[in-house]
């Protein structure tokens, strides 16, 4: 009877040991062996556990789809999952692979298309971006860009373009992803995150189209809210905002290259965006500005600064009067000429 006892405990440990051995060789050994090799894996949104382990075996990535079920249930990644493409390398092990997909960093997230819009970038020239990426034709993208609805539904204003709202980063996207579904899941996305307790203001949009002009006119992070201060002075004082920036969307606009100096012939030019003939803001944002832009408006810096001009070094200098303004650009002038 004890021999009888013996001999199932010994086949119990045996089967215990090949069992833990195969699982061993199957959650650490990788199945692609070759670290040359990379393997594009989609993730489709809502698929399953079941049916992603299937897929990664007929990926060659891994052997055995129950270990990668039991793995993920017993560690809890099963509900962690992401979708999106990944490009995973061989050399990875079962464990390795299910730790890429269910990373709570966004950097290990992959998208296959990348599209980096910079800060201050106009809308004219975000649609030429998103064109060269092929994410629509300039057609469809300009009934986005102007759709009155599609706008107000997604932020929630009654602006008259996206000027303003495409959030200035880099976006790692899909391939065949529809122009409003990129939109709507990136850039939008961002912009409502990042504003989220500025939005509801009453004055938001008003500090959205004055956060871009500071964008366009400051040279350092720094002097943004001085930038801002000079033009909330100018406003108060009924004076023009005689902003270079503004003014040069409108050739932006005409689909031309803004000239490098505004001739009196400019600023002749009938447009809401020529703030040197209109008094206060243009109607809509001139570009995409950086959240620090915003904070430099809301921050009301109180200085006493209605004038400011580049000094072509990175840096803008400031003046409270016209003389003072003028005898600083004739010195800056004279200055940078005897060099």
């Amino acid at each position: 009877m004890r021999s009888s006892y013996k001999k199932i405990f010994f086949v119990l440990f045996l089967g215990f040991v090949v069992f833990a051995f195969i699982g061993y060789r199957e959650l650490t050994v990788p199945n692609l062996a070759d670290s040359s090799t990379v393997v594009t894996f989609e993730i489709k949104s809502g698929a399953s556990v079941i049916s992603i382990s299937e897929k990664l075996v007929r990926s060659g990535l891994i052997n055995n789809a129950s270990w990668f079920r039991i793995y993920t249930k017993v560690t809890g990644k099963d509900k962690n999952i992401k979708s999106g493409t990944y490009k995973i390398k061989g050399g990875m092990n079962l464990m390795q692979i299910a730790d890429y997909i269910t990373a709570n960093n966004q950097e290990v997230f992959f998208h296959p298309n990348k599209i980096s819009i910079p800060e201050g970038l106009t809308l004219e020239q975000i649609e030429d971006k998103f064109i060269s990426a092929g994410l629509a034709t300039k057609k469809e993208i300009e009934q986005v860009f102007y759709d009155k609805e599609f706008i107000y539904e997604h932020t929630g204003l009654n602006a008259k373009s996206l000027e303003g709202f495409i959030y200035p980063k880099t976006y790692y996207y899909e391939d065949e992803i529809d122009l409003k579904d990129f939109l709507i899941q990136y850039p939008l996305k961002e912009f409502m995150k990042e504003y989220a307790n500025y939005i509801n203001d009453e004055s938001f949009y008003k500090n959205l189209i004055l956060a871009s002009i500071v964008e366009k006119e400051s040279g350092t992070k720094d002097e943004k809210p001085i930038v801002a201060s000079v033009f909330k002075n100018r406003m108060k004082n009924r004076m023009t905002l005689s902003s270079c920036a503004t003014h040069n969307k409108i050739f932006y606009q005409r689909g031309q290259k803004p000239p490098k100096i505004l001739l009196n012939k400019h600023l002749e030019i009938m447009s809401p965006y020529n703030t040197y003939k209109n008094q206060g803001l243009p109607p809509t944002p001139i570009c995409s500005p950086a959240k620090d832009s915003y904070e430099a408006v809301i921050a009301n810096v109180n200085t006493d600064y209605l004038y400011f001009f580049a000094d072509f070094k990175g840096k803008n200098i400031f003046s409270t009067s016209y003389k003072e303004h003028n005898r600083k650009k004739k010195s800056s002038w004279n200055s940078s000429h005897l060099r």
